[in-house]
């Protein structure tokens, strides 16, 4: 139910959102995100290198090239209003978007139970650090635009 919810509110306020290069996410847009917030966040271990990553789904990887701010945007609404577990899928593919596939591991290797619980040494929620962290990159994304 929460991903319905999540999902709804996610295309309401992709089509309030635009940026200055007026690149918003269209419904089919839309949809590809949210059927990769539903499909989870999968891994793949290399086997040469041995290591554990998160695997990006190429339509949103796509997707984030072509309109990097409006796709952050997206998963940023479903970290905001998402269950604890989408919130855990959109902030493993902002994260392996934005940084790198192996530190999106975090996101894989946390429990759904952790995200909204207050972190001892920072007094905040993982979901709260996510929000500030994707907010940051779209207004520096907005300001890149403008210029």
């Amino acid at each position: 139910m929460g991903v319905v919810i999540t999902l709804v509110l996610m295309i309401q306020v992709c089509r309030l959102h635009e940026t200055q290069s007026g690149k918003v996410l269209d419904s089919h847009e839309v949809a590809i995100v949210r059927q990769v917030i539903r499909r989870g966040l999968p891994t793949h271990v290399d086997p040469v290198r041995l290591h554990r990553s998160v695997v990006l789904d190429q339509s949103l990887a796509n997707l984030h090239r072509e309109k990097r701010v409006a796709t952050l945007r997206a998963l940023l609404d479903v970290i905001r209003n998402g269950s604890a577990q989408d919130v855990l899928t959109a902030g493993g593919f902002a994260i392996a978007l934005e940084k790198n596939p192996v530190i999106a591991l975090g996101c894989v290797d946390t429990t759904a139970d952790a995200v909204d619980i207050i972190d001892d040494v920072s007094s905040t929620t993982l979901r709260s650090r996510l929000i500030s962290w994707l907010e940051e990159l779209v207004s520096v994304g907005l300001r890149d635009v403008r210029h």
